[in-house]
C-alpha cells in the first residue's frame, strides 16, 4: 500500500446514510475524553501551534477485543470493503482498535483548530494501517504530516471529511485531527490495523 490512500463512495450512498444514521440515531453509548490521543504518542510542540480539544469516543474494538455487543460490528463495514478493493489482507484478530470519534464545534482565533499530530499506537517496528472513515460532511481537516517524534513535522496532505470518504495510510505516520469551525460536528470511525 502506497503510504496514504484517499478513496471517495467506494459503496453505495444508501449504506453511507445507514452508516450515519445508526450513530446519529442509535442508543450508541459514548464516553467523554478530554484529549484526542494519547500524548506519548506525540511529538513535542514548542510553538505552541496545536490545540487540543475534546471529544466523545464510542470505543468498539480495543486491544483488539470486541468490546460491544451490540451493532458495532456494522461500523467495520467500510474498512473491510476499503481493504479488498485495495487487496489488503487481513484476519480480524489484527485489528487493534477500531471506534468512533465526535468532535463538536468550536471557535478559534486562528481560523483553524488543529489538534497536535500523533500516532495511533506505539509502532516502531510495527507494519500497522490506519484507517479513518468520515461518517458526515464537515470541516476540520485530518492532517498528514513527514517528519519523526523529534517534533520536526512538515504537514504534506490536508484530507477535508467528506462523507463515504475513506483515508487509509501507514501507521508510523504522524496525523492529526481538526475540530470543526463552521459545522456542528464532526464524525469518523477511526480503525487502527497490525499486519
Amino acid at each position: 500500500m502506497k503510504d496514504i490512500q484517499v478513496i471517495d463512495d467506494f459503496f453505495p450512498e444508501y449504506i453511507q446514510d445507514q452508516i450515519e444514521n445508526l450513530i446519529l440515531e442509535s442508543n450508541i453509548r459514548y464516553k467523554y475524553n478530554p484529549s484526542t490521543f494519547d500524548p506519548i504518542y506525540a511529538p513535542p510542540d514548542p510553538n505552541k501551534e496545536f490545540q487540543e480539544g475534546a471529544q466523545l469516543v464510542n470505543p468498539f474494538i480495543e486491544g483488539g477485543n470486541l468490546l460491544l455487543n451490540d451493532m458495532s460490528h456494522f461500523f467495520l463495514l467500510p474498512f473491510q470493503i476499503a481493504c479488498l478493493k485495495l487487496k489488503i489482507k487481513f484476519n480480524f484478530n489484527q485489528l487493534f482498535r477500531a471506534k468512533i470519534n465526535l468532535k463538536f464545534k468550536q471557535q478559534s482565533e486562528k481560523d483553524k483548530f488543529i489538534n497536535p499530530p500523533h500516532i495511533d499506537i506505539p509502532s516502531n517496528s510495527l507494519n500497522s494501517i490506519i484507517g479513518i472513515y468520515y461518517i458526515n460532511n464537515s470541516d476540520g481537516d485530518t492532517v498528514v504530516y513527514k517528519g519523526d517524534n523529534k517534533g520536526i513535522l512538515t504537514p504534506t496532505q490536508n484530507i477535508s471529511p467528506k462523507k463515504g470518504r475513506i483515508l487509509l495510510m501507514d501507521g508510523n505516520l504522524y496525523h492529526s485531527a481538526s475540530h470543526p469551525l463552521k459545522t456542528e460536528t464532526r464524525i469518523v470511525i477511526n480503525y487502527n490495523l497490525i499486519l
